[in-house]
């Protein structure tokens, strides 16, 4: 299992009907620009939110080649197909499939994961235990930070173009 941080490069998005392939030699180049590891494999691109364990190894066992799943990087693969373009995917691990997003998480923000602070609170006045949880997701949402803008020095140094 991944852990927070951990830097995802995958080669495939899997999305529900349809696979992309990354750029593979741009992902090399980047792969190679960097001091620490990055998980190759496949990452799954789901159309709704993925907070539960039981979601996350539901579709997992489906995909065994994914190395984490997330909402975005399928509508940019298909954009960037249909425009013919190459692309890469770079992502860092914030809530591993072992973990449970808290529900006041996944119900203060919205769509587009934008915070929403009254949702937020009313959440945390239901459950204010769940302060503990949001704390720790926090701290990995930092280290997943960590790792992308260590990632950004091989982006803008032209290394990779």
């Amino acid at each position: 299992e991944r852990k927070p941080g951990d830097l995802l490069l995958p080669e495939v998005v899997f999305g529900a009907r349809q696979t992309w392939s990354v750029d593979l030699p741009w992902r090399a180049l980047l792969a190679q620009s960097l001091s620490f590891p990055a998980y190759a494999g496949g990452l799954l691109s789901v159309a709704t939110p993925c907070g539960s364990v039981a979601a996350k190894s539901a579709y997992l066992l489906d995909f065994p080649l994914a190395q984490g799943v997330d909402m975005e990087s399928g509508a940019i693969a298909a954009v960037a197909s249909a425009a013919g373009k190459p692309f890469v995917v770079i992502r860092s691990v914030v809530d591993p499939a072992g973990q449970s997003l808290p529900d006041a998480a996944t119900g203060g923000v919205d769509a587009y994961g934008g915070l929403q602070a009254l949702k937020l609170m009313r959440g945390l006045l239901r459950h204010p235990a769940a302060c503990v949880d949001l704390m720790r997701l926090g701290a990995q949402m930092q280290k997943a930070l960590k790792t992308l803008r260590a990632v950004a020095p091989g982006l803008q140094a032209g290394r990779v173009a």
